[in-house]
């Protein structure tokens, strides 16, 4: 005895294998791809995607943004501000260019007359400073910053947590 099987049958078999394989293919994940080169001159790892963290994106944005000269006080010009984010806390450098009229800078970390006019001078322009700071990290405290002071591009001194030290050549302590 011939058995036939019903066309119907046989559409339902054949559309649930398409359906089937469909499902598969979708599952199935695409090899990784190397990078494109970007740029033909550099080697492939410089085309690597890089997602940075909000605070990386704000330190990028704040150093491209105070890389340029700028007056901050009368007694002093500021060449640059420069911030680097650590796991402990914000590290600043700052290099000041003193005005003609001020004349307290005796060059090599050294100054001359009243030194508390210089600090109230200086921490004027530090004052500048950090409100920079603060357009770009408002939640920052004074205790969680660190900055290496340069006048001329010499190092003048070290203002850390809150207090200025004049005439230090290291940096403040990561903690």
């Amino acid at each position: 005895m011939k058995r036939s099987i019903p066309l119907w049958a046989a559409a339902i078999c054949w559309l649930a294998t398409i359906a089937g394989a469909a499902v598969w293919a979708q599952g199935k994940k695409p090899a990784p791809q190397q990078p494109t080169l970007e740029y033909g001159y550099l080697p492939r790892v410089y085309s690597t995607i890089h997602t940075p963290t909000v605070g990386e994106w704000l330190e990028m944005r704040f150093n491209a943004a105070n890389a340029s000269t700028i007056r901050v006080t009368p007694n002093f010009r500021r060449l640059h501000l420069k911030c680097i984010l650590t796991k402990s806390r914000l590290l600043l450098t700052m290099d000041l260019e003193p005005q003609p009229g001020w004349k307290h800078y005796r060059g090599r970390g050294k100054f001359s007359g009243d030194l508390k006019q210089v600090k109230a001078d200086l921490g004027a322009a530090i004052d500048q400073g950090l409100k920079t700071v603060r357009q770009y990290f408002p939640e920052i405290r004074d205790r969680d910053i660190g900055m290496v002071l340069f006048i001329n591009s010499e190092s003048a001194g070290i203002w850390d947590a809150g207090k200025l030290t004049l005439g230090q050549l290291k940096p403040p302590a990561q903690r």
